[in-house]
């Protein structure tokens, strides 16, 4: 993995992360988020509703 898509990870797990916790998910929705995944070598759509999947799950459960 280059560098330069290493990072593009990271932010895409700091993304995650803000999801899980219920926090800045219209980002998802983004033109910014579509490039992000992409750089990250993702799939934009596939990505989104990952994110999506597991936010729904947390929901269900009543996580905090």
């Amino acid at each position: 993995m280059t560098g330069e898509r290493a990072l593009w990870v990271a932010v895409l797990e700091a993304v995650i992360l803000d999801a899980r916790k219920g926090r800045d998910l219209d980002y998802i929705d983004t033109p910014n988020f579509r490039t992000v995944a992409s750089l990250a070598g993702l799939d934009p759509d596939a990505a989104r509703d990952a994110i999506k999947a597991l936010t729904r799950a947390r929901q269900s459960r009543g996580a905090a």
